[in-house]
């Protein structure tokens, strides 16, 4: 009897929380889903489970029988407390083609090892992102390479699609052995921007190496900036 009283409460409890909305029962997202990660997966590791919610917030396309995403994987990184909908699992196919979806058009993506944390701004950079790239110039002039270039990716994280059709999708993995603390980011630039990338990721001829990125506002407003070296490292300014 006490535990019937404790489900009625409990049940009675929810349907106020709702405004005695009508619920429906949906698949949930219990926990962060990476992008790539299967469904048999996320199954396995009870990441999906029933919940009831308001009809009215129920998806149009939402999963009631998880044997309709068998041997699909996560198209996009799944949050916790999503309703599952069908379209947040796709072939495998369609989901390695999603990240051609997020080129914009007439831009290429090319992938560079950025060695440390320190050089990737504290890992704090994230798909989407915009960041200027630094290079260290004849070893002794440290200068802005580009400005405002988008991050497509940083490792298998992609950005979400552009709206524009994609025109050519190149990826270029890096010729540095890449050690234990690198990571890899990728850019979405102009082709020929991609060629000067692939070129200082190959040793830059010994003139120009090491890359650095800086991360700045969505609409950040790129102004040409000197080389610094050891000639005009102290500003005149001492506020930064």
């Amino acid at each position: 009897m006490a535990g019937g009283a404790a489900y009625f409460y409990l049940r009675d409890v929810q349907n106020r929380a709702y405004h005695n909305a009508a619920l429906t029962t949906v698949y949930v997202v219990q926990g962060n889903i990476p992008r790539g990660t299967p469904a048999a997966t996320a199954v396995s590791e009870s990441l999906l489970k029933q919940a009831k919610i308001p009809q009215q917030v129920k998806p149009t396309d939402a999963v009631t029988d998880l044997a309709t995403i068998q041997g699909e994987v996560a198209a996009t990184n799944l949050v916790q407390g999503e309703a599952l909908s069908a379209s947040m699992f796709v072939s495998p196919a369609a989901a390695v083609s999603s990240a051609a979806q997020a080129i914009p058009k007439g831009d290429v993506a090319i992938t560079v090892s950025v060695a440390s944390n320190v050089q990737e701004v504290a890992g704090l950079v994230a798909p989407g992102d915009l960041v200027d790239i630094m290079v260290l110039y004849h070893s002794n002039l440290e200068r802005f390479l580009y400005q405002n270039a988008r991050v497509l990716a940083v490792g298998t994280n992609v950005a979400a699609p552009t709206t524009a059709a994609p025109q050519v999708a190149s990826s270029t993995a890096t010729t540095a052995p890449a050690v234990a603390t690198s990571t890899l980011i990728t850019f979405a630039v102009s082709p020929i921007a991609a060629e000067r990338l692939a070129f200082i990721q190959s040793g830059g001829g010994g003139q120009v190496s090491q890359f650095y990125l800086a991360l700045v506002p969505p609409r950040n407003k790129p102004q040409p900036q000197p080389a610094i070296g050891a000639g005009n490292v102290i500003p005149v300014s001492v506020t930064p």
